[in-house]
């Protein structure tokens, strides 16, 4: 049985989801969540713009 293996299995990166690493996935879901507390600590002292 001869099974044939990719010669770029180094450069192999699993998706978890949307095409995103659980890496990258962690990281873009902790970046919203910073950025939307900023917006809602600052909201009621600079306003929507500013915050």
């Amino acid at each position: 049985m001869v099974i044939e293996v990719n010669k770029d299995i180094d450069r192999y990166q699993e998706s978890v989801a949307m095409g995103l690493t659980a890496r990258q996935l962690i990281f873009s879901i902790a970046s919203v969540v910073v950025g939307g507390s900023i917006v809602l600590l600052l909201y009621k002292y600079i306003g929507l713009t500013g915050s």
